[in-house]
């Protein structure tokens, strides 16, 4: 009993200095953006409530130019509370809610991989919670006051936890997450590779019944959005900007025109067919051995290398990837392997941590100054994303060994020291 409580003081103390280190490194090396994205979410509804288009409303960016709301409107219709309530409330809320949802989100990955090895669930998921807020993807998330968490637990609570449990309403979460920000639809994509019609169904029924809710409630802005700002990749902001780690920004970046060159569109376009066909491949294959995390992540890696634009805090399929990676060298320390499985987790941590391409950073149109090191450094997180989708690996049969969410089984758990 005494041991017992001195492992679960150290474990909480060391959940609390690992907490303390990754803010210090979030503070030295992170963006301050003062939930920035959050505030224009919250002044586009407050225009969008006093009558206007939502889809009028823009503000001076130093960076962008201009910059304005690019949701569909069904993401309005949810935002909507923000232009009534005040603000300090909202803020509270979203810092409240991001965290608790990261917790969530690494609570559903970690659970059968602490419970395959006997380890405390809270303690791994916390601690996992703390390194993946030193990212660059998760602790921009929270500055910018942004959406992307959410989506993301919209994701992996319908296909990890109902599609697990073989639930009738698999594809729901993913059709809410396509009403709102669209890109979410590549998973849509993936139950139909998967042959699983009756989810895909779900989801574009679940999709529909949002964006036709939204539409009732405001025609014209739904109309245009769907006409017009949909089509204009442009208005997010410049595609060669460094915080598009997407390939289209990377193709953008050495094009180096803007806008971008009728031959960097169709390379664009050749390069995201077939990494988004060899990620929906990959993800089948991960599905048919039974592991549905690596499916799910490998097709989350594919959307955002495929996306137009993918801001380097979209990019969270980085986290499931990591730890995928880091359950399989546990599992066999001893092989060849898992030294270079090792190093690419170390690449793709550090690197993230360290906001890698914003050391090489230019401005639109000046990226022809760049030298090879250079353009790769700038390209780095892309170039990571599609290393991360062709190296993810499989476990095969995963999904039935005891303590995953499709066996549902609950273990008993012992302590584990640090």
């Amino acid at each position: 009993m005494i041991e017992s409580r001195k492992r679960l003081y150290t474990q909480l103390a060391f959940v609390a200095v690992l907490s303390g280190v990754v803010w210090a490194l979030a503070d030295q090396f992170g963006g301050q953006h003062h939930l920035f994205d959050l505030r224009i979410y919250r002044k586009a509804v407050s225009f969008w409530l006093a009558g206007n288009d939502i889809y009028d409303y823009s503000q001076p960016d130093v960076i962008n130019g201009t910059l304005g709301f690019t949701y569909p409107p069904f993401a309005a219709v949810l935002m909507s509370p923000m232009g009534v309530l005040p603000y300090g409330f909202v803020k509270w809320f979203t810092i409240v809610t991001t965290l608790l949802v990261a917790l969530l989100t690494t609570y559903w990955i970690m659970k059968p991989m602490a419970q395959r090895r006997g380890w405390p669930v809270w303690f791994a998921t916390c601690v996992t919670t703390a390194l993946i807020f030193a990212l660059e993807p998760i602790r921009e998330t929270m500055s910018f006051g942004q959406i992307n968490l959410y989506l993301v637990a919209l994701i992996l609570g319908d296909l990890l936890i109902l599609g697990g449990r073989g639930s009738k309403w698999t594809g729901v979460g993913v059709g809410i997450a396509t009403a709102i920000k669209l890109t979410p639809g590549f998973f849509i994509l993936y139950l139909l590779a998967t042959r699983r019609w009756r989810a895909a169904g779900v989801s574009v029924a679940a999709a529909g019944a949002c964006t036709l809710l939204a539409a009732a409630l405001d025609w014209h802005s739904s109309w245009r959005f769907y006409t017009s700002v949909l089509w204009d990749t442009e208005r997010v902001g410049f595609p060669d900007n460094p915080g598009n780690q997407a390939i289209n920004g990377m193709v953008a970046r050495i094009d180096d025109m803007v806008p971008v060159s009728s031959t960097g569109k169709l390379v664009w376009l050749v390069l995201a067919l077939a990494v988004g066909g060899y990620g929906l491949w990959r993800a089948a294959k991960a599905h048919k051995a039974k592991d549905e995390l690596a499916a799910i992540t490998i097709t989350g890696l594919a959307g955002v290398a495929v996306s137009p634009v993918s801001w380097t805090h979209h990019l969270y399929w980085i986290v499931p990837a990591m730890i995928i990676l880091v359950d399989v060298v546990l599992d066999a320390p001893g092989e060849r392997k898992s030294w270079w499985r090792i190093g690419l987790v170390n690449l793709v941590y550090w690197s993230f941590t360290m906001s890698l391409v914003w050391f090489f950073r230019r401005t639109p149109g000046n990226h022809h100054r760049n030298n090879v090191p250079s353009e790769i450094g700038e390209n780095a997180f892309a170039l990571l994303v599609v290393a991360l989708l062709i190296f993810t690996p499989f476990r095969p049969g995963i999904d039935a060994e005891e303590g995953s969410w499709a066996t549902a089984e609950k273990p008993e758990l012992q302590p584990v020291s640090v």
